[in-house]
C-alpha cells in the first residue's frame, strides 16, 4: 500500500528578527505564554510586524528559539534563503502528525522552522494557519 507524499510549496524569504529563548521538551506546538512573552518584549507588540509571522526552530530537546519580526527591521538574527514548505490550516495542534511525516518524506533536510502566522488569542481555530519550513 502506498500513500501520497504531502503537498509542498517553495518560498524565498529575506527577515530579521527578534528573539526569546524558551525551554521545551519534545516537539511540541507553541507554548502561549512564551509566545506573549515575546510579543509584550516587542514594544507591547506595537512594534511586532505580524505579516511576517512567528518562528519557532524545530529541535526535539532542549532550548528552542522563538522569534518574531519587527516593524522597524531591528532583531538579533537573519533569516534568508530558499526554503521548502508545507502549510497546515485549522489547528496548530495538527503539527504533531505532521511534523514527523514531513521528516520521513525528506530525510536530507538539516533545518526546520515552524512560522505562526496568526495570533490563536486573536483568530478562532478554524482560521489558524501555520507553514512548516526546511531546508
Amino acid at each position: 500500500m502506498t500513500t501520497d507524499r504531502l503537498n509542498y510549496f517553495s518560498h524565498a524569504m529575506s527577515h530579521n528578527l527578534i528573539s526569546n529563548k524558551p525551554f521545551y521538551f519534545l516537539r511540541m506546538p507553541v507554548n502561549i505564554k512564551c509566545y506573549k512573552k515575546l510579543k509584550e518584549s516587542v514594544w507591547g507588540g506595537e512594534n511586532m510586524d505580524r505579516t511576517v509571522g512567528m518562528f519557532e526552530k524545530g529541535k526535539m530537546f532542549g532550548r528552542w528559539r522563538i522569534w518574531v519580526a519587527t516593524t522597524d527591521g531591528i532583531g538579533d538574527w537573519d533569516i534568508e534563503g530558499d526554503f521548502t514548505w508545507y502549510e497546515i490550516l485549522w489547528d496548530y495542534a495538527k503539527m504533531k502528525k505532521i511534523y514527523p511525516r514531513i521528516m520521513k518524506e525528506n530525510p536530507h533536510a538539516k533545518e526546520y522552522y515552524t512560522v505562526y502566522l496568526n495570533d490563536p488569542d486573536e483568530v478562532s481555530v478554524e482560521e489558524q494557519k501555520t507553514w512548516i519550513l526546511f531546508r
